[in-house]
């Protein structure tokens, strides 16, 4: 398509579980140095195109998240202490493990797709988000639309219609063992519906007109940390080889040649970091990091140097400092957003006598 042309190889693999990034056998240019492929789970053969940005977004439970986050932190580690940029086996396990920590958030989180239109929910086009005094509980609802889809008889083409079809995206969470221990989602559906009965209209009649069947459960859960892009992948790569044959007494020596970084490992989404859904932030945060994304690919691409021009559309070295610079905006505006949240948090539903009373006194006024 025109945009490969004019950008290269650009390729989307869903559907499938990503093992691992392998790099090149042999080095003979800048180019390769800069390259690696992907190893697929269940192909017994590696993927053959070749990548020099690979962006992770696989979710929570990222697997290139927990084989290399962590690195980048090391590596800021060492400059600070002004030594040798090298890998340290010391610091290996408890980094990796810091930094793919997930903590319980002690609560569970239901949502659904309740078919009520905007009408029938009284909802006026407004979104809201209700908390309670107790048990983590809060509730948030949505309203979506979109165009219905029919078939065409003839060609079985799928085009829109002008009807829309309107529901209210609903999320609600509670801390209540006996609620989230039942197997049966409609017993599991009422025993919902009866905690939130006495909260304000529509929150009870979203909760029951959703399908029991389709209101899907799950731990509160979050990163702890949100993780670094990887720009020097071909060093750990290495190291991680070396640290993998000395642990299985091998003694052969590993010659591979990483005189080049590798390709770049960017983490988005929930692979960079999921987060609490106190606020309902983590699709926010999503949309956000993806459209900062595209306009930093966008003037890394337009920047051509020339000694890349022969063989590239753009200077991978500037990509990088393009990347690291996005990536710092993206942390500063997390840490803010989770700074929030954390106080949100702790004035809403308070754990303690003075939260307590601002709670009751300043945020909930009688």
């Amino acid at each position: 398509c025109k945009v490969e042309e004019e950008n290269g190889t650009i390729c989307i693999h869903h559907n499938t579980h990503v093992e691992d990034v392998v790099l090149p056998k042999n080095i003979n240019s800048t180019n390769d140095a800069n390259m690696g492929c992907l190893k697929v789970k269940g192909e017994e053969e590696m993927r053959t195109k070749q990548y020099h940005f690979i962006i992770a977004a696989e979710g929570m439970n990222s697997s290139l998240r927990v084989k290399y986050a962590g690195y980048a932190t090391l590596e800021k580690r060492w400059k600070q202490m002004k030594q040798a940029a090298k890998l340290s086996e010391q610091w290996e396990k408890q980094v990796l493990e810091e930094q793919n920590g997930i903590e319980d958030r002690e609560y569970t989180v239901f949502r659904g797709n309740s078919p009520l239109s905007d009408s029938e929910a009284n909802m006026d086009g407004v979104s809201f988000q209700t908390w309670g005094e107790g048990k983590s509980m809060r509730f948030a609802a949505v309203g979506m639309s979109h165009p219905k889809s029919c078939i065409d008889g003839e060609d079985d083409l799928i085009t829109s219609s002008p009807e829309r079809i309107e529901k209210q995206v609903w999320f609600a969470t509670i801390r209540d063992t006996e609620l989230t221990g039942v197997k049966d989602p409609e017993e599991r559906k009422k025993l919902l519906v009866d905690a939130f009965k006495s909260w304000h209209d529509p929150v009870g009649r979203l909760i029951d007109s959703t399908p029991s069947e389709e209101i899907i459960m799950e731990r509160g859960v979050a990163h702890k940390h949100s993780v670094f892009p990887v720009f020097n992948l071909s060093q750990v790569i290495h190291y991680q080889q070396q640290m993998a044959m000395k642990m299985s007494d091998v003694s052969m020596h590993y010659s591979r040649d990483f005189s080049g970084p590798g390709p770049i490992l960017l983490f988005t989404g929930d692979a960079a970091m999921t987060v609490d859904p106190v606020l309902a932030q983590g699709f926010t945060i999503a949309m956000e990091a993806a459209a900062d994304l595209a306009e930093t690919l966008e003037i890394s691409l337009s920047t051509n140097n020339t000694i890349f021009q022969k063989d590239l559309p753009f200077d991978p070295t500037q990509l990088r400092e393009a990347l690291g610079e996005r990536n710092q905006r993206r942390y500063e505006r997390m840490l803010c957003l989770l700074r929030a949240t954390d106080l949100v948090q702790a004035i809403s539903q308070p754990s303690d006598s003075i939260s307590g009373f601002l709670s009751n006194n300043l945020v909930r006024p009688s």
